[in-house]
């Protein structure tokens, strides 16, 4: 039987007992709303960086195509009647000139960027049309990294759509379509954006024939499985 010393040492330590176990349930308490804010804090961060990286990329475009207005062409509507070789002809310096040697785009981008084409006595009639090929493979990353972050859940749905509207906006232009092109053939585009880009393109109408006359590689039912190949 334990004395009255005991048995009031017993219920101090119990009564200490209890008073830490609240103590430890407080702490955690406190510790995971801290956690929670400090991850919130972090999110938000993250979204504000990521968020400001795409736009620093758009602003990079945009100064290139107040240098140089005639990259501006990158971003006019195309009627239907215009061809995707007059469309390449815009960007030529002078009006006799013509680069019209290609019939799709894997040949549009060998003509551009093949090894012998630096070696041509024409090479320097492409220089503005690999400034434009750039323009078009820099908002095609714009869309990629804003991809990226919308799988994060670093931008919102409506930042998404804002972003991916490029993908409409530039689906008829064959050096965008040579942007992509180049994208899936080294692998620098994942298998879940090019989804995307394909099941984007194809929806519109006006886009969807030139790619069935110039890039048919992307209707083929494998094209997003042979990506790096």
């Amino acid at each position: 039987m334990p004395t009255y010393q005991e048995s009031g040492l017993k219920k101090i330590i119990d009564i200490c007992t209890v008073i830490l176990l609240i103590l430890t349930a407080g702490a955690a308490f406190w510790g995971i709303k801290v956690g929670k804010d400090a991850l919130s804090e972090y999110k938000k961060m993250n979204m504000v960086a990521m968020s400001t990286a795409i736009l620093n990329m758009d602003k990079e475009i945009f100064k290139k195509l107040s240098d140089k207005p005639y990259l501006q062409a990158m971003f006019v509507e195309i009627p239907n009647e215009i061809t995707s070789h007059q469309v390449i002809n815009l960007f030529l310096e002078k009006e006799s000139q013509k680069f019209e040697d290609w019939k799709d785009i894997p040949s549009l981008y060998d003509k551009l960027w093949g090894f012998n084409e630096f070696d041509n006595k024409d090479n320097s009639d492409k220089s503005r049309l690999r400034e434009a090929y750039f323009i078009g493979e820099e908002v095609l990353y714009v869309v990629l990294n804003a991809h990226e972050a919308h799988r994060q859940l670093l931008i919102s749905d409506g930042d998404w759509e804002s972003w991916a509207a490029y993908i409409d906006d530039l689906g008829t232009n064959p050096l965008f379509l040579a942007a992509i092109y180049c994208g899936h053939k080294y692998g620098y585009i994942s298998k879940e954006f090019a989804e995307i880009l394909k099941q984007r393109l194809m929806k519109k109408d006006d886009i969807s024939r030139v790619i069935k006359s110039i890039y048919p590689e992307m209707i083929n039912s494998d094209w997003v499985d042979r990506i790096g190949r």
